[in-house]
């Protein structure tokens, strides 16, 4: 079984080696200028994007057509596969990877077995998802089995966020100054 998800997963390279996680492509746009986020972009570069951009950066999904060249040379390694993604409430891939399956579907051929999970949530989650999975691979556990596991852990996952500081939540407009006073 392969295990494939997009850079928002933030699963590290060491990760990706151990388990064999096929990463997809994705772009964070900078004044028109895309950068492949599989590649280390430091810290201090993306803040200095942020600072200094004319338009503020945005991220780019991966989209079908790199979903169905990526999807195809893994069903060349095996056919059952397992696509873990960022929540679709957020980026556009869970769709991407949804439009891919069916033009694959239509090729015909062998039997193809792949399958879309969208975890609901972004930033480490997905990441923890994708482990999850790998985990149940490597264990021997099937597809189905694998896919009854995540859809468990993600109708429970949930992440909070606590803050040292209130100052960006009130730049952009979810917290008041006074309760960021307060807090503070």
């Amino acid at each position: 079984m392969r295990i494939v998800t997009n850079p928002g997963s933030d699963v590290s390279e060491r990760v990706i080696e151990r388990y064999g996680i096929v990463m997809t492509p994705q772009q964070i746009v900078v004044d028109g200028t895309a950068h492949d986020t599989r590649e280390a972009i430091p810290h201090a570069t993306i803040d200095e994007w942020v600072r200094a951009a004319r338009d503020f950066p945005h991220s780019v999904g991966t989209t079908a057509s790199e979903f169905v060249t990526l999807l195809s040379e893994q069903l060349r390694e095996d056919p059952d596969i397992v696509v873990i993604t960022t929540s679709r409430k957020i980026i556009q891939t869970h769709a991407a990877a949804l439009a891919a399956i069916r033009v694959l579907q239509g090729r015909g051929g062998p039997e193809r077995r792949i399958s879309v999970v969208d975890s609901g949530v972004t930033d480490v989650g997905p990441g923890l998802v994708t482990i999850a999975a790998a985990e149940l691979a490597r264990a021997g556990h099937g597809v189905t089995k694998v896919l009854q596991a995540l859809e468990l852990l993600t109708s429970r996952i949930q992440f909070g966020l606590v803050p040292k500081r209130l100052d960006n939540l009130v730049r952009g407009g979810r917290a008041g100054r006074v309760r960021a006073y307060l807090a503070n």
